[in-house]
C-alpha cells in the first residue's frame, strides 16, 4: 500500500481505510496481500475505459463543486447561487478558469 500512497501523495493507513471502504461497496476487491484489484464496478473510472467517468470524478473534487455544494441548501432556500463568480470579471474569465480546472484533472490519471 506505501508505494501508491507515495505516488498519490495521501497518506497511507487513511488510503487503506479508504480503500477497504470502497471495497465493502464493491468498488475494489480486497486481496489478502492488502491490494485493491478492481472490479467490474470500477470500470468506469479507468482512463482507457469506453465510456469513462474519471474526468468527471476527478473534477468534481475542485472546490468550485464542493463550495457550491455546501452552499446548496442556502441557494435552495434563498433563491441566491449557489457558484461564487465574484472572483470573475467576465464569464470568458470563468470559462477560462474551468478550462484550466479541466486540464488539470484530465492531465492525473489513476489507471
Amino acid at each position: 500500500m506505501g508505494g501508491l500512497a507515495e505516488v498519490a501523495g495521501v497518506d497511507d493507513w487513511h488510503l487503506h481505510r479508504i480503500l477497504g471502504f470502497l471495497a465493502a461497496k464493491g468498488v475494489f476487491r480486497e486481496d489478502g496481500d492488502a491490494r485493491f484489484p478492481l472490479t467490474p464496478l470500477a470500470e468506469p473510472l479507468r482512463t482507457d475505459a469506453e465510456q469513462s467517468l474519471h474526468d468527471h470524478v476527478m473534477v468534481r473534487g475542485e472546490p468550485v463543486f464542493w463550495q457550491s455544494a455546501s452552499r446548496l441548501h442556502q441557494a435552495v432556500r434563498t433563491g441566491t447561487s449557489a457558484f461564487d463568480f465574484s472572483g470573475c470579471k467576465s464569464a470568458s474569465n470563468w470559462a477560462a478558469d474551468a478550462a484550466v480546472c479541466c486540464v488539470r484533472c484530465c492531465s492525473a490519471t489513476l489507471t
